[in-house]
C-alpha cells in the first residue's frame, strides 16, 4: 500500500501530505535525530525531547491525539528541511508536518495570527509597495494589470520581492542589460478575487483545498504567456512550484523551471561587469534557500563579481516565517538573529551584507539605523553595481527612523497617494510593517 501511494504525481496537495505521512508512520523509529538539527525547538518547545515530540506526531496522525508540542512544532516551523535532511531513515519529516498542519486546520485550529490574517488581513503587497513606490517607478504586471503576451523568459517576483524596490530594480535592470526577452509580474495572496501567488501561505495554514486552487490559478497565467522558462526571484515560489507543483498532476507544467540566481549564473557571460567592487561581503544563508537547495548558487555567483570578497556564514534563522503564526516566537528569535550577524560582519571586516532572502533582510534592517558599520545589498544590487548600473534607494531606512506612525506616514505619503491609497489604507498596512521592529 505504502508504494502504491508513494508515486510520481498526486491529484492534491492534500494527497501528496497523506502519502508522507504514511511514509513516515511506517518508518519513523522516533530516534529524534531530525528535531535535533531543527532550529525552532529550543525557542518553541523548551525542555520537550525530540524523541518523544516524534512519538506524539505519530500518535496524532494515528489516533487523532491532541498535543501542544506536535502543534507548536508544526505551525513554528521555518520550512528550511533541515529534518528532512537528517532523518536516518529517509523520511521528508517537513512535509509530515504539513499533514498535521492540515489535519489542524480543518479541526479549525489554527493559531489566532494565521486567523487574523484571513479575516482581517495586514500583509498585503500591493499596499506595501505601494507606500514605497510611485507607479511611475513599478515595471511588472500584477493581477490587476495582467496582459499576457508571448514571451521567452517569464519572471515571477513572488510577493515579498514587490515590497523591497530597491531590490527588485536592479534585478530588472540586469535583465535588460543581458537583452534577455522577458515579461515580469509579481502580486501576493489572493485579494478580492484577484492574486499571483504560489500558494506559501495556504501551505503555512494548512489550507490544502486553497493551495491547490491558487496553484492552478498561477499556473494557468503562467501558461497565457507561453513561456520557454519561468524564473522564480523568491526561493519559496521557487521550491513549491519546482517541487512540490511538478508532484501535483492537474497542473501539468509544461515549461522550464529556474532560481534566478540558477539562471543567471548559467549566463553568466552575459554579465557585462564595467568595474570593480572592491568591497567584502557577508553571505547568510536562510531557511528558504536552504529548503529549496540554492544557497550554494547564490554563493558561487557572488564570486563571480569581481573585486568582491565573500565570507559565507552559518545557517541562523530569523523567525520570520515562524512569525506568520506565532509573532512572540519572531519577538525570540529576531534579537538573536541580528546581534550574531552584527557581530560576525564586523568581526570580518566586512563592508555589506547580503541575503537571498526577503524576509532575512526586512528583519535585520531595522537593526541598521542604530549606525552599524556596514549596509545590507541584494545580490541584484551588488550584481548591477558591478555591471554600473544605478544605485536604488533603501527607503525602509527612512521608516525605521520614524518615531511615530504619523511620522512614517507624512514620509510615505507623496507614494501611497499617487498609487491611489488612501490614509486609511495606509495606516492598516502600518500593522505588518512595525511588526517587523
Amino acid at each position: 500500500m505504502l508504494s502504491d501511494m508513494l508515486r510520481a504525481n498526486y491529484p492534491s496537495l492534500e494527497d501528496f501530505f497523506n502519502a508522507k505521512a504514511m511514509e513516515f508512520l511506517d518508518k519513523c523509529v522516533s530516534c529524534g535525530e531530525c528535531l535535533r538539527n531543527c532550529p525552532m525547538p529550543p525557542v518553541v518547545l523548551g525542555d520537550v525531547t525530540p524523541g518523544k515530540i516524534m512519538e506524539k506526531t505519530a500518535r496524532f496522525l494515528k489516533y487523532g491525539e491532541d498535543s501542544k508540542e506536535v502543534y507548536l512544532k508544526a505551525f513554528g516551523c521555518t520550512l528550511c528541511g533541515e529534518c528532512s535532511r537528517s532523518c536516518l531513515q529517509g523520511i521528508d519529516v517537513v512535509e509530515v508536518f504539513g499533514k498535521v498542519r492540515s489535519e489542524y486546520f480543518k479541526r479549525g485550529e489554527i493559531p489566532d495570527a494565521i486567523k487574523q490574517r484571513e479575516t482581517a488581513p495586514t500583509y498585503n503587497p500591493r499596499t506595501i509597495s505601494a507606500m514605497l513606490m510611485k507607479p511611475s517607478e513599478r515595471r511588472w504586471m500584477d493581477a490587476w494589470s495582467i496582459k499576457p503576451s508571448q514571451t521567452e523568459n517569464l519572471v515571477f517576483l513572488g510577493c515579498t520581492l514587490l515590497f523591497h524596490p530597491h531590490f527588485t530594480l536592479p534585478w530588472l535592470d540586469i535583465l535588460e542589460n543581458m537583452k534577455v526577452d522577458f515579461i515580469a509580474i509579481g502580486g501576493g495572496p489572493i485579494e478580492k478575487g484577484r492574486g499571483l501567488c504560489c500558494g506559501f501561505p495556504y501551505y503555512l495554514s494548512g489550507n490544502t483545498k486553497m493551495f491547490d486552487k491558487t496553484a492552478e490559478d498561477l499556473i494557468s497565467i503562467f501558461k497565457r504567456f507561453n513561456p520557454k522558462r519561468v524564473i522564480l526571484t523568491c526561493s519559496a515560489c521557487y521550491h513549491f512550484i519546482n517541487k512540490i507543483y511538478k508532484k501535483l498532476e492537474p497542473l501539468k507544467i509544461d515549461f522550464e523551471v529556474k532560481y534566478c540566481g540558477q539562471f543567471l549564473l548559467e549566463n553568466v557571460d552575459k554579465l557585462e561587469f564595467k568595474k570593480s567592487v572592491n568591497k567584502k561581503v557577508y553571505f547568510q544563508p536562510s531557511c528558504g534557500n536552504r529548503k529549496a537547495n540554492v544557497d550554494d548558487v547564490l554563493h558561487k555567483l557572488l564570486g563571480k563579481i569581481p573585486g568582491l570578497t565573500v565570507i559565507k556564514g552559518p545557517y541562523l534563522c530569523c523567525g520570520g516565517t515562524p512569525k506568520v503564526a506565532f509573532p512572540e516566537v519572531f519577538a525570540k528569535t529576531v534579537p538573536v538573529f541580528r546581534e550574531f550577524l552584527t557581530k560576525r560582519v564586523i568581526e570580518n571586516e566586512c563592508d555589506l551584507l547580503t541575503m537571498g532572502c526577503q524576509q532575512c533582510a526586512l528583519a535585520f534592517s531595522p537593526y541598521l539605523v542604530e549606525g552599524q558599520p556596514f549596509t545590507i545589498e541584494s545580490i541584484f544590487g551588488i550584481i548591477n553595481e558591478a555591471m554600473g548600473g544605478k544605485k536604488y534607494e533603501n527607503r525602509w531606512l527612512k521608516y525605521w527612523k520614524c518615531k511615530s506612525e504619523d511620522e512614517i506616514i507624512e514620509v510615505s505619503r507623496e507614494y501611497f497617494k499617487a498609487n491611489g491609497l488612501t490614509e486609511e489604507e495606509a495606516r492598516k498596512t502600518l500593522a505588518y510593517i512595525l511588526s517587523w521592529r
